[in-house]
Order: C-alpha cells, then sequence, then structure tokens
C-alpha cells in the first residue's frame, strides 16, 4: 500500500492515441481517435466494476484542453458509458504526476518528473518528499 492509501491490484494498458491527426486537422479530434478512447475506457470501466470500484476519476490533458471538440467528446462518453471526464489544466497535469511519483516510487526524497505527452510536457520539482513546484 502507498503512503496515500492506493495500491495496484493489476495493470493494462491500452494505445489510445487521442491526438492523433488532430494538429494536422485544426486541433479537432478524429474519429478513430475518439472511438479508440471509447473502446478502451469501457474496457476501463468493466475492469473497475470487477474489481468492485466505488469511484472512477478520469481525466483529459493536452489534446482534450486543446480540442474544438472536445466537449462533443466528454458528452459522448458520458452518454455511451455514463463515464464524466474532467478535463485538467497543465498545471494539474504537472502536479499529479508528481504526486504519482510520491506514491508509487516512495521514499522519493528528491527529484523532477517529467511527462512527455503527445501534445505537452509537465515538470514537477520535488525535494523532501514533497511537491514544491509545478
Amino acid at each position: 500500500t502507498s503512503r496515500y492509501g492506493f495500491y495496484t491490484t493489476c495493470e493494462y494498458k491500452r494505445k489510445v492515441r487521442l491526438g492523433e491527426n488532430a494538429y494536422n486537422n485544426g486541433k479537432i479530434l478524429q474519429e478513430e481517435a475518439m472511438q479508440r478512447a471509447e473502446d478502451a475506457l469501457a474496457f476501463f470501466k468493466q475492469c473497475a466494476l470487477k474489481h468492485k470500484c466505488k469511484k472512477i476519476f478520469i481525466v483529459g490533458t493536452s489534446a482534450l484542453r486543446d480540442a474544438p471538440n472536445s466537449k462533443n467528446f466528454i458528452k459522448r462518453i458520458k452518454d455511451n458509458l455514463s463515464l464524466n471526464i474532467r478535463c485538467i489544466d497543465g498545471k494539474s497535469e504537472s502536479y499529479l504526476g508528481g504526486l504519482a511519483a510520491l506514491n508509487l516510487l516512495s521514499p522519493f526524497k528528491d527529484g523532477t518528473t517529467l511527462d512527455i505527452g503527445g501534445g505537452s510536457s509537465e515538470l514537477c520539482l520535488i525535494k523532501n518528499n514533497r511537491i514544491i513546484s509545478c
């Protein structure tokens, strides 16, 4: 168990690439990428239900922040899967990356996290097991 009370029960990965071809098309999310994301979210929802999760938190990052059709995608997921997506800013994304490092790599006394994504990169500075700056 981590210092925040979370622990990994299983690990699955899906390559979604929500922003694929969006940046070449006015940052508009493309149907194929949105369908991959919806399929992945449906899979993870089933995993969460199987493990009796009480809450599911989904955050959208750069591709969703930048897309003019992000509200349509968020509504689509709500309508089709009954899941809520919260679009977060870069600072929140950076903070969550730092929090994940503290949670999973403890002890993590001093260091910097770097999250290199498809549309943005975030840094978080950690000193004495505390997030100092994001």
